[in-house]
């Protein structure tokens, strides 16, 4: 058996990978050392290698994966070598991000993987999935709404209201829009190209707006008279951030808001940094697993998705659609560079044993 893998390095600001090898981590007291069988790629990857976040060089990054139990620490309960398992990888720690053969990480952020999902199509669930989960039930979101979709209750917390999902075929977007649906929201209105609208409206969205030329006026439309809560940005770009707060404006102007709605953003357009209004609360959130504040949502999420009977197995909670990257990690500088370019409607993933 092998002691070392093959890990996707990087040396300095937007450069490339330098493959090499590295010794196999070691899992500690309550945690799980993973063969990684699939690793997935995210727009925050390429923001990263760019120099978005300081890191300590070289580094590891990839946050994103599916794979095997290939060893547990002591303590460890409900994984055992062998189980097939997918996660989020920790941001910022070489051991523990999924660009790479094996990562350890904590039990209590480890999902089994269910039977009617591949270990490609896992790599693409927990990643999007948090920054959904924050952006709608966490603090930090602004929306907080409770009781959350796993708690008793959390399926009627979306009863009466109306929310706007930006980039509906986006990753981050499909986990929201399933995740609204899952909350029972009485409407759910989203914006892609009309080539992927019959898939959200199969996730739970009831209108899809046409992404390139929606109106205020057509969102409120599409309401239906119902109030408008949120309006929650899967893109992040200055266009969408003046669509979101537009309409929510919109919205309050003409009576079909709350009065104080709230844009939620995965990454805010520059504009927003100015942004004043007591009637619009705006918001950045990202989703790290790992973050003390998050403690209270991410790990019962992660349990409500994990196996058979979690919400992937049963069916209730779908992947994205996925597209693989050839050539194990030597490929993929190039999957970055087509995330920077723009992916519509999947996700790019690569298998780290084909290097």
């Amino acid at each position: 058996m092998s002691l070392t893998h093959k890990a996707a390095f990087y040396n300095k600001v937007d450069g490339k990978a330098d493959i090499q090898s590295r010794p196999n981590p070691l899992p500690e007291k309550g945690q799980v050392s993973v063969e990684i069988t699939a690793t997935s790629l995210n727009p925050v990857d390429w923001k990263i290698r760019a120099g978005a976040f300081p890191f300590t060089l070289p580094a590891v990054i990839g946050g994103d994966a599916a794979g095997v139990v290939h060893s547990v620490g002591k303590g460890v309960k409900n994984f055992k070598k062998g189980d097939r398992v997918f996660f989020q990888g920790y941001l910022g720690e070489n051991d523990a991000s999924t660009f790479q053969g094996k990562a350890v990480l904590d039990e209590k952020h480890i999902s089994h993987t269910p039977s009617n999902v591949s270990d490609a199509e896992a790599s693409g669930i927990q990643l999007a999935s948090m920054v959904a989960v924050v952006g709608l039930y966490h603090e930090s979101g602004a929306l907080a709404l409770r009781p959350c979709p796993w708690e008793e209750g959390g399926d009627k917390a979306g009863e009466g209201k109306a929310i706007v999902v930006l980039g509906g075929s986006s990753s981050v977007g499909q986990y929201v829009i399933q995740l609204c649906r899952l909350s029972g929201f009485s409407k759910i209105i989203t914006t892609s190209s009309s080539t992927h609208s019959s898939h959200l409206q199969s996730l739970g969205a009831h209108t899809v707006l046409d992404r390139n030329t929606a109106t205020p006026d057509q969102f409120i439309e599409a309401a239906a008279g119902i109030p408008l809560v949120a309006v929650y940005d899967s893109i992040g770009s200055d266009e969408t951030y003046k669509l979101g707060v537009g309409l929510l404006q919109e919205a309050n102007k003409e009576g079909q808001g709350q009065g104080a709605s709230h844009y939620i953003s995965v990454i805010p357009g520059t504009e927003s940094q100015n942004f004043t209004n007591p009637d619009v609360t705006v918001r950045a959130v990202m989703g790290f697993n790992k973050h003390p504040d998050h403690e209270g949502i991410c790990p019962p999420f992660i349990a409500a998705i994990s196996g058979e009977d979690g919400w992937v197995g049963k069916g209730l909670y779908k992947p994205n659609r996925m597209e693989k990257i050839e050539g194990g990690l030597k490929g993929l500088d190039e999957g970055l560079d087509r995330l920077k370019e723009g992916v519509s409607g999947v996700k790019l993933w690569l298998d780290p044993r084909e290097t």
